[in-house]
């Protein structure tokens, strides 16, 4: 990873911590849910973001 993609990756958890914290405060049950689906959704991403690397790779090698 990239100097970029590790600070991006420090921030947006950074903003799902704050949100959660709002939701806390708000006595809203979503906190529970929201950090749990974020982070699946994010891994997600990270997984098609790798995919698409190594068939770039491929690509290339070919």
């Amino acid at each position: 990873m990239t100097k970029d993609a590790i600070a991006l990756t420090v921030l947006v958890v950074l903003a799902v911590g704050f949100l959660s914290l709002v939701l806390v405060l708000m006595k809203s049950p979503m906190w529970i849910v929201f950090p749990v689906v974020f982070a699946g959704l994010g891994a997600i991403c990270y997984g098609i973001d790798d995919l698409v690397v190594k068939f770039k790779n491929r690509e290339r090698e070919a």
